[in-house]
């Protein structure tokens, strides 16, 4: 009986042992093929944006919605969406209780940013300045807005996105704690 057990126990535990090793290759696969995808859609995305600066200088305004920081040469799409999923981590997104350009009042706009993580397009925007242009193509009309204020706020403060009666623009991403929200308000011209 106590060599049968031992037997099972030997059995059971070179089993056990290539089947970890599987699945740690199963698993290393899935990683390996998303990271692959992530990169190619990142190279994409990098591809589109610089097709769409080029079109931009021939004076050929974006078919989508669209955030240009000259000072940076990011374009970017603008996105809708209130929750996580509604969002493309590469890409803006306009806060929907918030205004729109054409409507005037407090346009917001939001962006992730990762520290060693350029890609994503409010990576710099610690490095907006004061009197920098921000330019919204929205709806086929051009929207011209020029910073004045750049600022800090806690992460739960949300009063940034309340609404105004001047037409601006907000823009914000954590800062590289995630206990922070980097603000920056532009004016329209």
């Amino acid at each position: 009986m106590i060599e049968n057990s031992r037997y099972f126990r030997n059995i059971f535990s070179r089993q056990g042992g290539i089947i970890f090793a599987v699945f740690c290759c199963i698993l290393t696969l899935i990683w390996i093929s998303r990271s692959y995808s992530r990169t190619k859609v990142i190279h994409l995305e990098e591809q589109l944006s610089e097709q769409r600066l080029l079109a931009l200088e021939e004076e050929q305004i974006p078919t989508v919605n669209t955030l240009l920081i000259p000072s940076q040469r990011v374009l970017i799409d603008i996105t809708e969406g209130e929750y996580e999923d509604d969002k493309d981590y590469l890409k803006t997104w306009r806060r929907t209780h918030t205004n729109t350009p054409d409507k005037g009042g407090n346009t917001v706009i939001v962006g992730h940013r990762y520290k060693n993580k350029p890609e994503y397009p409010l990576f710099y925007i610690d490095e907006i300045k004061k009197d920098d242009m921000i330019t919204i193509y929205w709806e086929g009309e051009q929207y011209d807005y020029k910073v004045y204020n750049t600022f800090e706020v806690d992460l739960f403060d949300i009063s940034v996105e309340d609404p105004t009666d001047e037409d601006i623009l907000t823009l914000y991403a954590c800062d590289w704690s995630g206990k922070n929200r980097l603000i920056v308000q532009a004016e329209l011209q």
